[in-house]
């Protein structure tokens, strides 16, 4: 977990370099309507004074040449705004300025009413894929150039169809940081109750573990029956404690992950708590035993009831950690977005520095991450309903590994950013990132459902 660390702490540096005001493109429909009011006015004075000469014909062409500069004035207003659009984008790509003249008059329309960012992230797209992209209808295109560059390249491959289907069931959250992304808010009070727990039961899970230690060790040395009956029921309660103990841990830090949904932290509770309620029982036969025969019967349903929860218990830990690691994505995601329009508006400045492959590792990374976690993510929730306990060891270690690939793309995520960062300061300039201005992040559903729920 010492990279992630390392890469939260260096994320949210980099976030806080310094203050910026987001940039756009102007909006083109108080352009437009101001530019249509003037050319009427225009071709009202002029039909005016074509009538007082008593003209019909005068006052005819009158109208049309009033028509025609309305036409001609918007015409100019559009080149002069893609013409502005080139020089932005040009830094970036020279084939991108190609794109837009290729376009047709509508769609540039549609390009120009986007954010800088916006049109920025689409221009990363290939060649076909942009032009496709381009002639969205207004709103999927608005929604399209949301999404994060590696949804737009998955989306972009698809059907316009299916994009459009893809895009009907996106939903956006709008968040000034990460911590607006958490699934669900933990007072203070319950945090700390959690966090206090959780020392609780590390403190007494290491008091079981010298117990049981120094059980076994009398044990071995009994001479009597009776002290051997004693000492087995010390053994067996000291190990029945070590794993109620080590529950309870897992269940302090369920009850204080904010990037658990309050239905997955209940479920993962309750899981916890039948386990412990069923060493609990175990451990009060234990203790009513009085027989030898009794204390093997009783070992053996302590050895059993372990070996049944055992990779349960784990893969119950393994989800703490991706609900960790999640907190760490969500860093990762703002990121992303903070990163575009901070680019955008160097741009705006004319500032040019060449990031492009730097910034498509970043986003490359911070996707494969967002894959692994998924996908370990998936793995974990089968291990929790598998029949058996083979079933669930395989389910979690194949999760354990996919945690391991996230950790690791994060750490690449985390060495990208630095390169992005050193090379616009061997530039002799510096990445300022905007952290007053709220973002708008993809949500999955279930996530959806739990914010407004």
């Amino acid at each position: 977990m010492e990279t992630i660390k390392r890469f939260f702490a260096y994320a949210v540096l980099a976030m806080l370099i310094a203050g910026m005001l987001p940039l756009a493109f102007a909006d083109d429909d108080n352009n437009n309507d101001d530019t249509e009011v003037d050319a009427s006015a225009d071709a009202s004075a002029e039909t005016s004074t074509s009538s007082n000469s008593g003209s019909s014909s005068g006052s005819s062409n009158a109208r049309i040449a009033g028509t025609v500069g309305v036409k001609a004035t918007i015409r100019e207003d559009r080149q002069d705004r893609l013409e502005d659009m080139r020089n932005k984008l040009a830094d970036r790509e020279e084939k991108i300025a190609e794109r837009l003249d290729k376009l047709d008059e509508k769609t540039q329309d549609r390009l120009l009413k986007l954010r800088a960012d916006y049109a920025l992230r689409l221009s990363a797209l290939e060649n076909r894929s942009f032009e496709r992209i381009a002639k969205l209808d207004e709103k999927y295109l608005e929604k399209f150039a949301k999404l994060s560059r590696d949804r737009q390249e998955k989306l972009s491959k698809l059907t316009d169809a299916r994009i459009k289907a893809e895009l009907d069931g996106v939903k956006f959250r709008e968040v000034r940081g990460a911590d607006d992304l958490k699934l669900r808010i933990i007072t203070k009070a319950r945090l700390e109750a959690a966090r206090g727990d959780f020392n609780d039961a590390k403190e007494r899970f290491e008091k079981a573990r010298e117990e049981y230690k120094d059980a076994r060790e009398r044990y071995n040395n009994a001479t009597t029956e009776e002290e051997r009956l004693a000492h087995a029921k010390e053994v067996l309660s000291g190990a029945a404690d070590s794993i109620i103990t080590h529950l309870e841990k897992i269940k302090s830090k369920v009850q204080e992950n904010e990037n658990l949904n309050e239905s997955e932290a209940a479920d993962l509770t309750a899981r916890i708590d039948a386990h412990i309620q069923t060493v609990t029982g175990i451990k009060a036969k234990i203790d009513a035993a009085t027989t030898k025969e009794e204390i093997k019967a009783i070992a053996k349903e302590l050895r059993q009831a372990w070996a049944d929860m055992r990779f349960r218990m784990e893969l119950m830990a393994e989800r703490v950690i991706t609900a960790r690691v999640q907190g760490v994505l969500n860093q990762g995601e703002v990121l992303q977005k903070r990163l575009d329009t901070a680019l955008a508006a160097m741009a705006e400045q004319n500032i040019s520095v060449d990031v492009d492959a730097e910034v498509d590792e970043f986003n490359a990374d911070i996707a494969a991450a967002k894959d692994f976690q998924a996908q370990a993510k998936a793995k974990l929730k089968a291990a929790i309903d598998a029949d058996t306990s083979d079933e669930a060891k395989d389910l979690v270690e194949q999760a354990h590994d996919l945690i391991k690939k996230s950790q690791d793309s994060l750490k690449d995520a985390h060495d990208a950013l630095r390169q992005i960062i050193r090379k616009i300061r061997e530039a002799g300039h510096e990445l300022e990132v905007d952290t007053s201005s709220s973002v708008e992040i993809e949500i999955e559903a279930e996530d959806s459902a739990e914010a407004s729920a």
